[in-house]
């Protein structure tokens, strides 16, 4: 994972209030990891667990 405490919670309200100012939309879900589908090019070496991407969160605009 990313950011968490009082980082985390600053960066939220960030990016709440200032991306929408600039008419920015939030996608998809937020604070979650995704299994590799490529673990074999990925996955460090020596790492035994899953291997994981994270997301924090995605946000897109309309050029």
């Amino acid at each position: 994972m990313a950011e968490n405490g009082p980082i985390e919670d600053l960066a939220k309200r960030i990016s709440e209030d200032l991306l929408s100012r600039f008419k920015w939309q939030q996608h998809g879900p937020c604070d979650r990891d995704f299994l590799c589908d490529d673990e074999a090019k990925h996955k460090p070496e020596g790492k035994k667990q899953k291997h994981t991407h994270p997301v924090d969160v995605v946000f897109s605009y309309k050029d």
